[in-house]
């Protein structure tokens, strides 16, 4: 784990680079048929299984409430009586890349951990806006019907651009925040994936079998076996391939976010922050961790060897670690109040 030196970063510079982006990616890209959207439905199979199975592990208590039309699933695991932890996903994945971190955690920590609205179990409703000023107000919404009051909150790309906007928004919510590969800022350079976005394509959404491997390959950094790989493909692939219409529509709602870049909702996050970024990612540019901290008054840098983009898959014991230990720091001053 290494510490990098953060540098600046102007709000003009960065939403000319994402307004750039989402032109090209928009105008290359393949476009989303209405009458898909409006006749998907949940794939069945396998995984919608295995996903059900998961929720009777010891621990883990599967739940379900509504939030604006929406059926929102999530995980509420561990003691109701212990500091609360929101635990969010990226875009094209679910609750389900966490739960490695969640047998780590969920002795000492209450761990609410959603299906945003769209993705996974959850539902999703063609009509509805998706953009990240929504899907955050349903998270607000969602995590009041909770009771949990004040939670530790930690997102992964995507979901670090919502926690991030929720800890800007609604400072009371949110005790600490962790920005883990998050979404919201460009760097000097461009990943494999945000080099392919460019030319309209979307490395993260499967249109066949053989995509997905790819895809986990794109996902993950030097730890990330081959063999591993493999089998969490040919778990996914279905329900992967299922969803693409859907991630098309999602994506195409995130990239046209006014509140994307980062320089609009980060300096006003008043939160402790931990930036968590792996050396190894090949989505977004691990450059752009040091962007993200110069923006967050007070924030903090931790880079992760060797780790791609979902440190929570590749590294879950070290990435339960650092939550416990970032978050120990704010839960002994606490205790002693």
């Amino acid at each position: 784990m290494t510490h990098f030196t953060s540098r600046g970063a102007t709000g003009p510079e960065q939403s000319a680079l994402f307004e750039h982006a989402a032109t090209e990616y928009l105008s290359k890209a393949a476009s989303v048929d209405p009458m898909l959207l409006r006749d998907w439905r949940q794939p069945g199979g396998f995984y919608r299984r295995v996903r059900r199975a998961i929720g009777f592990l010891p621990g883990i208590r599967a739940r379900s409430t509504t939030v604006d039309g929406h059926e929102l699933r999530y995980w509420d695991a561990g003691p109701a009586d212990k500091p609360a932890a929101v635990l969010l996903h990226g875009f094209s994945a679910s609750k389900e890349n966490w739960l490695n971190v969640v047998f780590f955690l969920a002795r000492l920590h209450r761990l609410l951990v959603p299906d945003i609205p769209g993705f996974g179990e959850s539902s999703f409703v063609p009509e509805a806006s998706y953009r990240l000023d929504a899907q955050a107000e349903r998270l607000e919404a969602w995590f009041a019907q909770t009771g949990a009051g004040r939670a530790h909150w930690i997102g992964s790309s995507m979901g670090g651009a919502l926690a991030g906007l929720v800890a800007a928004k609604s400072p009371d919510l949110v005790r600490s925040l962790i920005l883990m590969d998050s979404a919201g800022v460009a760097g000097e350079g461009l990943s494999p994936f945000e080099a392919g976005l460019l030319d309209g394509r979307n490395g993260l959404i499967a249109e066949k079998p053989e995509d997905m491997e790819a895809i986990f390959k794109l996902l993950s950094g030097k730890n990330g076996g081959g063999f591993q790989n493999a089998i969490l493909a040919a778990l996914v692939a279905r329900d992967q391939i299922a969803r693409a219409p859907v991630y098309r529509h999602l994506f195409r709602e995130m990239i046209l976010s006014p509140e994307l870049p980062a320089t609009h909702w980060a300096p006003k996050i008043a939160a402790p922050t931990l930036v968590v970024w792996g050396e190894a990612d090949k989505i977004l540019d691990p450059a752009e961790a040091s962007v993200l901290a110069s923006l967050i008054p007070g924030s903090e840098i931790l880079m992760m060897k060797d780790v791609g983009h979902l440190p929570m898959l590749e590294a879950p014991a070290r990435t339960a670690a650092l939550l416990k230990l970032f978050w120990s720091r704010f839960e002994r001053s606490d205790a002693a109040k």
